[in-house]
């Protein structure tokens, strides 16, 4: 028997995490066959029962809630060093065979797992690579996961000697002195880096033995449902859109009206029927302190901007493999987040792709389909619209083209984590 133990895992409502934690799963299952999985998250793991019932979910050692809740900003920091020091006395109650007096679960799966992994949903980084503005909110955001990834890397390596891998993720960018540093203990302590992009530069200037892999994104090996239970008209096109947290009011508008008025072309000029497909929402905006709309209330906002509102519909689905079903139908889709994309291309639909961040850019250079995309910056009804054009008239090759690409690059992952897990780790039958 294996025990893996998967740090940092999903946001239980986003379908591209979703994908992402499913296939990891699948792919840990068909490489050891007799296993047993636990994870760490932040959220409930009554939220997890419809996605992965059979894994075992704890708490982290460190997180901002208190008895469930979130903790005020201005506490985050006092909080997060009583939870080190009450993880330091754990700890020392473990080594002298004493019951932990906290999360001694978590502790447990730390110190009985055979191979732990930082499951990559989560990007590496603490600011935007499109510039240095940066909301204050999500840079805390992003040095909390640093934060925990160095927490769960030192109980690992320093305290347990275990081995410690990523699963495929990007890195970076990094605008602070403080987030480099975390970033780099964290990478100087792994026992194997996997990057799903080459546009992560910043692993590159980390002083490191770590062996680096350069491999794809791990929901590229999703496996949807053989039965759909939707329907849709043909032809068809989705939409997928969000927003990321610097783009300011006017642009917001822009971006709205430009998807809108893209949509109404479309409708008028080849008689589509419209999806909207949020791939998240529900967000925690009270912890968060969100200023920018969910993909559901972005779906309603562009519909309202749309003329032929009664040829559109919005699907608000609950897993990824609903989400996938729904894509696999479609004729184009056009998305801001990466996940909708991926899954659109391991089903061959062609793609238009408003780029926000590197993970992004690194996903079209592996799949050769840098013209079907838009800098999120640049979005306009024209500058889409001709995107859209080019996407759609060439259907046929972007379909035959992705038919090749993508068992290469579900390969490439299959062998990658196989070398990798191999040096690793002895399989126990």
């Amino acid at each position: 028997m294996v025990r893996v133990f998967i740090t940092q895992v999903c946001i239980p409502s986003n379908k591209g995490d979703q994908a992402i934690f499913q296939s990891e799963i699948s792919l840990l299952k068909r490489i050891f066959p007799r296993i047993e999985i636990s994870a760490s998250t932040l959220w409930s793991e009554k939220l997890f029962t419809y996605i992965e019932p059979d894994v075992h979910f704890c708490r982290p050692l460190v997180d901002l809630k208190i008895k469930g809740k979130d903790c005020p900003t201005i506490l985050c920091p006092l909080l997060l060093v009583i939870q080190v020091l009450l993880s330091a006395m754990s700890i020392i109650f473990l080594k002298i065979h004493l019951k932990a007096p906290y999360r001694a679960d978590t502790l447990n799966q730390f110190l009985y797992a055979d191979l732990i992994i930082s499951s990559g949903h989560e990007p590496f980084m603490d600011g935007s690579f499109r510039q240095n503005k940066y909301p204050i909110y999500s840079r805390t955001a992003n040095l909390f996961v640093l934060f925990w990834g160095v927490c769960d890397v030192f109980v690992a390596k320093k305290v347990f000697r275990k081995p410690f891998i990523t699963f495929p993720q990007s890195v970076g960018p990094f605008r602070t002195f403080f987030g480099r540093q975390l970033a780099s203990f964290i990478f100087r302590n792994l026992d194997a880096i996997l990057l799903r992009e080459n546009f992560s530069e910043f692993i590159k200037n980390i002083e490191t033995k770590t062996p680096i892999y350069l491999t794809s994104d791990m929901a590229f090996l999703f496996e949807g449902c053989s039965k759909c239970n939707y329907k849709l008209d043909r032809p068809s096109v989705g939409v997928s859109p969000c927003l990321p947290h610097e783009l300011s009011g006017v642009r917001v508008q822009t971006y709205v009206s430009a998807i809108a008025k893209v949509l109404d072309y479309l409708l008028t000029k080849h008689g589509i029927s419209v999806v909207f497909l949020p791939s998240q929402s529900e967000r925690a905006k009270a912890a968060t302190k969100e200023k920018v709309p969910d993909d559901l209330e972005l779906c309603l906002m562009i519909l309202q901007k749309m003329i032929h509102k009664d040829k559109a519909e919005i699907f608000k689905v609950q897993t990824a493999r609903e989400f996938e079903c729904l894509v696999r139908q479609l004729d184009l889709l056009i998305t801001t987040r990466m996940h909708p994309s991926i899954l659109a291309s391991i089903n061959c639909v062609p793609f238009v792709s408003m780029v926000y961040e590197h993970k992004q850019k690194g996903l079209l250079e592996q799949l050769g389909l840098e013209n079907n995309s838009v800098n999120i910056d640049e979005v306009s009804y024209d500058v889409l619209k001709s995107v859209v054009d080019y996407s759609w008239n060439n259907r046929g090759i972007i379909k035959k083209q992705l038919s090749l690409t993508i068992p290469e690059l579900q390969k490439q992952i299959r062998d990658t984590l196989n070398e990798v897990l191999s040096k690793l780790i002895t399989i126990k039958q």
